[in-house]
């Protein structure tokens, strides 16, 4: 009776919970271009994964990728959407919105069975509100990210009742590391960079007994497992495409030592980024709650779950920092820890009247008000960073609107992923458009282009017809394929 009970809260909750964040997190997913960085890249590779049937390397043109060097997780998942919906914005992004829900709903779901309903509505809208988890290269774009955001939170989830709840039983020890090796196949070194707090969790804990599960083989058996998965993978992409392992070396393993694209950064750049946009205004609570944590040595459930949180958040934080290539959603891994310190220092408030529940339910609706209005704009919005994707918006205006455009060519230099991805889209409607980076036109040509100094090469070298142009992209035809003088 009691199992029954607790099913259909869960699924009054599931179902609750998604329709408060449906508007944040899903809609309008299909509303802008492919992004040109990281989305892309795991885009075509997902779409020639489908086509290829080679499910170990990612493929661009039918060529092994190396600039993909991520474990092919993401590419498995977006398959699925892809092949059930069909390749295009929604199909590439839906697995990313589906991640951030689920990281969403566990954190809720955890924080309700350690503490009350009230505490985990908090922690869920602390999470789902925050700028920087619901945004570009994130929750709302088709990145790896958010899926591995779900599966290292699972696994904190589930250390956290193996080390506070001595439950030593053998599903729950490899769950643990079942979570830790999905995050791996997700993101590579990045789904490990939790375990010295693991580490120091269990350590911290000894005296209550925390090394009986140094001292279960089951441990030791999932500790293997991992090892096969990763090093697995690694050694069997290898043995697919040579030279990758080298590779993984260079630009993952050493990342924390070594600059990557250029992407250096101060010390202090996540906690800028976090405090000023990305986690405004939250990340004060956040700070707010581990420190109540350091102060309250109390032993009790919540206590233990603050406690448990910082130094997740710590650690993490210190570790992204210290690294010398450093970008903005590396940060997103540890949303859901900074979610419940805020919780917790929000819920420490509204304890001072816990006798008044229509109060508390009242304060806390009153205190999401603004933040979940400004999530939802942003969301309708979609103001992301603009790379300059004007010819994938009028790419995707032109799919929209069922225009023909076949034969048509789209005069493009430097990386072009987020444009082949177009021309697949075009391709499965039965139109062919091509992408070159040089203007060996011919006569009768039609030529799209956006950028103004490939356009001044078009009218330098060839004879002309202007058919069109707006905003995005100017479209001529090639009418005399010498050049002119």
């Amino acid at each position: 009776m009691i199992l029954k009970r607790e099913i259909i809260v869960s699924i009054v909750a599931l179902c609750s919970l998604f329709l408060l964040s449906f508007p944040i997190l899903f809609t309008k997913l299909a509303a802008f271009p492919i992004r040109l960085w990281d989305e892309s890249m795991f885009a075509l590779g997902s779409y020639e994964m489908l086509q290829t049937g080679d499910w170990i390397v990612p493929r661009i043109k039918g060529e092994p990728d190396f600039w993909n060097s991520k474990p092919p997780l993401t590419n498995w998942v977006q398959v699925i959407t892809i092949k059930l919906i069909g390749f295009g914005e929604m199909a590439v992004r839906l697995p990313s919105a589906i991640s951030a829900f689920l990281t969403c709903f566990f954190v809720f779901q955890f924080t309700r069975k350690k503490a009350n309903i009230l505490l985990g509505v908090i922690a869920f809208l602390v999470l789902v509100t925050s700028a920087g988890f619901a945004t570009f290269h994130t929750a709302r774009t088709g990145d790896a990210d958010a899926l591995l955001t779900l599966f290292t939170t699972l696994s904190f989830i589930s250390l956290f009742n193996i080390v506070y709840h001595k439950r030593y039983k053998s599903h729950y020890i490899i769950w643990f590391f079942v979570f830790l090796s999905l995050a791996f196949l997700t993101k590579s070194i990045a789904g490990l960079l939790f375990i010295p707090a693991f580490l120091f969790v269990i350590i911290n804990e000894r005296k209550n007994g925390s090394f009986a599960l140094l001292r279960n083989w089951y441990f030791y058996l999932g500790g293997v497992m991992l090892l096969i998965v990763s090093l697995g993978f690694l050694f069997l992409r290898d043995y697919y495409q040579p030279g990758y392992f080298n590779y993984f070396v260079q630009h993952d393993l050493l990342r924390v030592s070594n600059v990557i694209e250029q992407h250096e950064q101060p010390f202090m750049f996540y906690i800028d980024e976090l405090s000023n946009s990305r986690y405004a205004p939250w990340f004060i609570l956040t700070t707010i709650g581990a420190f109540l944590s350091v102060l309250n040595r109390k032993r009790n459930m919540w206590n233990m779950i603050v406690f448990y949180q910082t130094v997740l958040f710590v650690s993490y934080l210190l570790i992204i920092s210290l690294s010398i290539t450093k970008l903005v959603w590396y940060d997103m891994l540890v949303y859901p820890s900074m979610a419940l310190l805020a919780a917790y220092a929000i819920w420490s408030i509204f304890e001072l009247i816990k006798e008044r529940k229509s109060i508390q339910i009242f304060g806390v609706s009153f205190l999401f008000m603004v933040p979940y209005h400004n999530a939802f704009i942003r969301s309708q919005k979609n103001d992301f960073i603009d790379l300059g994707e004007k010819t994938e918006k009028h790419l995707m205006k032109c799919l929209r609107q069922n225009q023909n455009l076949d034969n048509t060519i789209v005069y493009h230099t430097g990386y072009d992923r987020s444009l082949i991805c177009y021309e697949k889209m075009f391709k499965e409607k039965g139109q062919n458009i091509f992408i070159k980076d040089k203007p060996d036109f011919q006569s009768g040509d039609i030529i799209i282009v956006s950028n103004d100094s490939l356009k001044s090469v078009v009218q330098a070298n060839f004879e002309v017809e202007l058919l069109s142009e707006n905003p995005l992209v100017t479209t001529f035809k090639i009418t005399n394929n010498s050049v002119t003088n």
